[in-house]
This record gives structure tokens, sequence and C-alpha cells, in this order.
């Protein structure tokens, strides 16, 4: 588009100073990196990732591409729009003059992402200059493979800035029927490129519960003085290496940073080398479920044969350690046969409401529209069965037996079957009603599938 009509008048030569930028204009846009005052448009370089708001032309056989004018955005049109969509720049905008017109057009070419097909007249405003906002419109589209899905190369031109054509953007917004989220992630794991506000909302909540909890669980049963993980305010100390070493694998290693979690020495016991169900998550192999250790007891940390030195889990103070359920009511460690303690004799705190919470229901419709109910949670540790209940794998061999709603989750993600992030959200926005134990043990797991499915 033409941004100078006339032929420029020779002007009075006389002494001038320059005109500073005191105040940067306000821009609709978070940058992608860092902006530098800049004094041209040339600064977008080829391959620059260039983040603007994309409007589309919605066609059908009502409505067709019409003769496109450049100097006139065709505004009957309803029009879709997609925020924060990234081009890569191809040709970095350049200016050409006229001499017989006088006219001077700022041009350039960028290739848009996968998933979205431009049209002639399509219309995009992007952050240029000193953070001002400019408008373009579409002169070219060039396809630049023959696949089913491809990229295109769009060409456009400078039609002008936002704060000039205020008329022109409020038409637009008045003709956009449908709004989009550019997901820049989708360049990975096959996600997808255009998200609805719901979803960037979810998202967006999801992202938030997770910084949250986050911090929450470390600072609620992380102790610093034990480097473990501990249910607040009850007098014995159970160390959980399976949770710990779990926990480990979840969560950034620049915020456990913060929370020493120790791995503690406890020698030629055999079961550390165990595995839990929080192995085959990692893993997400259901195949390992029948070998795993399903059922956990505990037993007090000074029968554990190791050498008498300090960062042991007796020295440190712990009390307990969790340790896999053999067929026989005792087990042998060492030379010493041990009674092993189950969850609910080691704490008789089943009525106790910190602790324990009665499960929510949560309605489900399935595939065939038939409505059911599940217990949002299920009630952990019941026969000694380790952070999953017995039904999950009776579920799991295909069974049909009821199982909680993280059950279900948890079930799904093991087949390989996709959760929705509004299902992920549905179970843990209210985790600050869960009961300590619930936190402990099944917050980790949400964050897992928050990681996955993100």
């Amino acid at each position: 588009m033409a941004i100078v009509k006339l032929k420029p008048e020779v002007p009075n030569i006389k002494q001038t100073l320059p005109e500073a930028v005191d105040k940067t204009k306000k821009s609709n846009f978070n940058d992608l990196m860092p902006y530098t005052k800049v004094v041209s448009l040339l600064k977008y370089v080829e391959g620059y990732p260039w983040q603007i708001h994309y409007y589309g032309q919605i066609l059908n056989e009502n409505n067709t591409l019409t003769t496109f004018d450049p100097s006139s955005p065709n505004l009957t049109q309803p029009y879709y729009e997609v925020k924060n969509l990234i081009l890569q720049v191809s040709s970095p905008l350049s200016s050409s003059y006229d001499q017989e017109t006088g006219i001077t057009t700022i041009t350039g070419s960028a290739l848009t992402p996968y998933g979205l097909k431009p049209n002639v007249g399509d219309i995009f405003i992007a952050n240029v200059d000193n953070s001002e906002d400019a408008i373009f419109i579409v002169v070219s589209v060039e396809r630049k493979t023959h696949r089913k899905t491809t990229i295109y190369e769009i060409s456009y031109n400078l039609l002008g800035y936002v704060s000039q054509e205020q008329n022109l953007i409020t038409t637009l917004q008045e003709k956009v029927q449908e709004t989009y989220y550019f997901n820049k992630d989708a360049n990975y794991f096959n996600r997808d490129y255009l998200i609805t506000p719901e979803v960037k909302e979810i998202r967006d909540r999801l992202k938030r519960i997770y910084a949250e909890s986050v911090t929450y669980y470390l600072d609620m049963f992380c102790q610093k003085k034990h480097g473990a993980l501990f249910i607040p305010s009850l007098e014995d100390k159970v160390y959980d290496h399976y949770l710990v070493d779990f926990i480990t694998k979840v969560i950034n290693r620049d915020i456990l940073s913060e929370y020493p979690l120790f791995s503690y020495s406890t020698l030629n016991t055999y079961h550390r080398v165990n595995k839990t169900i929080y192995h085959a998550l990692i893993e997400r192999n259901r195949n390992k479920l029948p070998l795993i250790s399903k059922k956990m007891v505990y037993v007090p940390t000074y029968t554990i044969p190791n050498n008498s030195r300090f960062g042991t889990l007796f020295h440190a103070k712990v009390d307990y350690i969790t340790f896999p359920l053999d067929y026989n009511d005792n087990v042998l460690i060492g030379d010493n046969e041990i009674e092993l303690t189950s969850f609910e004799e080691l704490y008789n705190v089943k009525n106790d409401k910190n602790y324990w919470v009665l499960p929510d229901k949560i309605t489900l419709t399935s595939n065939n529209d038939n409505i059911y109910e599940l217990d949002l949670l299920h009630e952990l540790f019941v026969d000694n069965y380790y952070v999953v209940s017995e039904n999950f794998y009776r579920y799991m061999a295909g069974e049909q037996v009821p199982i909680s709603y993280a059950e279900y989750l948890i079930a799904k993600y093991m087949k390989n079957i996709a959760i929705s992030k509004r299902d992920i959200l549905v179970g843990v926005q209210n985790y600050l009603n869960w009961g300590y134990l619930h936190q402990l043990y099944l917050l980790p797991i949400y964050w897992l599938l928050i990681n996955v499915y993100f």
C-alpha cells in the first residue's frame, strides 16, 4: 500500500535538532525478545520470528474472494482472528520509491505456519518501529509444497498504522466471527496449532495450578532438616524413597535446588531396586504393571543393616521407611526377621480430616452418551495397596470394576489414550481441599499429566 502519495517538496535548508522518542507507543504485543530502539523497518531480517495478530477471511459459497485492491481491504467479508501467530520472515521489509507517481511502498514476505491457509486480502497487525502497531495486507500467496499439509509464503504491503486507522480496526473487529490463539509449542509432540479461547483459558489455569501447587507441596511436606518429604504434624517420620525419586523426575531441577531432597543409603536391602506404580508411570509401560510391587508396608529404620555413619536414615532421625510387602507376614532383613507395619497401624488417623477426605463425586459421559459417576479420589492404602487401589490393577487387566476419577486418568495415560486438558483441570483444580495423604501421593501424578499433555 502506498504510504506517500505526493512527490516530496524540496525542503528549506536549515539547521534542526533531531527528534528523540521520549515515550514508547502502546502495543498489543508481548515481545518474543527484548526490543531496542530502531529507526527503520529493516530489522526484520530473514528467519526472524515475527509475532502478529492475523485476520483471515472466512470463505465459502456465499463469501468468495473478489477483485483485490491493496489500497482498500475487503471488510464486507467475515473474518477469523488468530492471536499471537508467528511468521518466519523470508524477505525483510524494504521500501521502494516511484519517481513517476511519488509513491513509496513498503513490502515484505514471510512463511506462515502449518494449519493456516492464507488468502489474498487477509490482514495482520504487527509490532514495528518503536513498538508501534502497523497494519499489513496480504497481496500474494504462494504454496510451497503440494502435500496435504503445507506451508505458504505470503507477500504483504504496509497499509498504515493502528493509531492512524482506528475506523478500519473497529470495522475489522466487528467482522470477526471466530477467535483462536496460536500455540507456539505446536512444533513439538504433534500438538494443535490453533486453540480456542476456552482451551487457552484451561491451559493458563493449568499452568498456574502447576506452579502454585508445586510451591505449596514442597513448602508443606519438605523438611530441610531431614532432606525428605514427611506428612506434617505427625510424630513419626516416614521416608518414602519411591516418592522422592518420582518427585525428582517430574519437577524442574531449578525448583528442587531450593528444596534439597536426599536419597538416603539403605545399602544391601533389595527393595531399593523394586519397581512401583511410579516407575511404571515414568516409563509409561503398562506391561510392567504385573511386575511391580503393588503393596507397601513400613519397617523401622533401626532394623536396616548399614554402616554406622552419618547420612543414613537412622542418623537422620527417620523412624520408618516404605518397604514392599512380601507374600509372608514377616520378612527377613539381613539376619533379622522383622514384623511389618501397615499404614493404618502406624498412623491410626483414618478418621482425621487432615489426612483423609471423603471423595467428591464427578459425573462423566461416555461415548454412547451413558452418564455415570466416579469418586474424584480413592481411599489410599486400603489393604496396603500403594498409591492406587486393587481395583485399578483389575481395571487395567480388563475387568469392569469401579475406580476413582484420578485412577481413570492414570489408566488412560498408561493406555496411551489422549487426555484433554479440561479433564486434568477438573481433577486437580480443588487440590487444596484434599487431605494431606492425597496431596502427598497424587499431586505429583497430576504434574506428570500436565507436563505430558500441556
